[in-house]
């Protein structure tokens, strides 16, 4: 087993702590405010000999699955001082009930932006469909490379493009002419290539959010991959999900909607459109209502 480091938890760096000491000294000088730490399971930790001090409030997002959690904290004490936990999926929410109670953990989703990530214009006749796949952390790469096969040799007008650090995604790359290998890409270069893709298929081995899947969906792009704690975001006219490591499963679906223009538009609509109930605004007021429920317990 990997031990996390000494500071608390394995992913808690020189940068979290100069962050973090930031924080201590501005909760030191205020009085009856919200901190929240947007990334709880990387960011915080030495606050905690802080809480409870001015009437001020720690609020953490929990993004890492659960399973997670043995490997990466050393200890879980300090997120027993917070007044409040959200998480992005409804999978988490048993053990941070159980760890704080009830009342002091809520599900808030996490959100995309809707305005920035949208759907292309309508594609050129005539040219290849393209397969997404985005991201290296807990994705199913032993999957993957049997699902770019399937799909690349069952339809010779599919290209499978692969936005990825981990160089898996070179050799797959390699091994097929038309699967093609992303890395160190700008944002332009990465929106682009996401609402130009047709669908994403993203084996995964676990999930809570995923950003990729949002800006994927605000893109119109139909989403194909496995259960898990991302499938609070999706719907069933949007993607398709299948459980961790039915790779024949997701082949057969990928080319299914690619085989099928009216099934593909519709998907694509659907995606859209379920994305917007994701959007910032929306997510925004929700943690709004949690600040203002926390600050009137204390009739602030």
């Amino acid at each position: 087993m990997i031990k996390a480091r000494l500071g608390g938890h394995l992913e808690y760096s020189r940068y979290d702590y100069v962050l973090e000491q930031a924080a201590i000294a501005h909760f030191r000088k205020h009085k009856n405010s919200i901190y929240h730490f947007v990334y709880g399971g990387k960011n915080y930790n030495r606050l905690a000999q802080s809480a409870g001090t001015n009437g001020n409030k720690i609020v953490l997002t929990i993004h890492h699955p659960v399973e997670d959690y043995e490997w990466m904290f050393k200890s879980l004490d300090h997120f027993r001082r917070v007044d409040h936990v959200t998480v992005v999926s409804r999978n988490m929410q048993p053990f941070w009930e159980d760890f704080l109670g009830k009342d002091n953990v809520s599900y808030i989703p996490y959100a995309v932006d809707t305005d920035y990530f949208v759907p292309a214009a309508e594609k050129k006749p005539g040219t290849a469909r393209k397969c997404l796949f985005v991201g290296s952390h807990l994705r199913d790469f032993d999957s993957l490379r049997p699902i770019v096969e399937n799909i690349l040799n069952n339809n010779s007008n599919v290209e499978f493009h692969m936005i990825c650090s981990d160089k898996r995604c070179e050799g797959i790359a390699k091994s097929f002419k038309r699967a093609f290998w992303h890395r160190g890409i700008d944002d332009d270069a990465y929106k682009k290539l996401i609402s130009e893709s047709d669908i994403m298929v993203l084996p995964l081995k676990a999930s809570t959010t995923l950003t990729a899947v949002l800006e994927a969906m605000s893109s119109g792009v139909p989403i194909i991959t496995n259960k898990g704690g991302i499938e609070d975001y999706l719907s069933l006219d949007s993607s398709r999900v299948f459980p961790v490591g039915d790779v024949e499963g997701m082949s057969n679906a990928a080319l299914e909607v690619l085989g099928n223009d009216e099934l593909l538009a519709s998907m694509s609509q659907e995606a859209r459109k379920r994305a917007l109930k994701f959007s910032w605004p929306n997510t925004v007021n929700k943690m709004i209502e949690l600040y203002k429920s926390l600050l009137e317990k204390d009739g602030v």
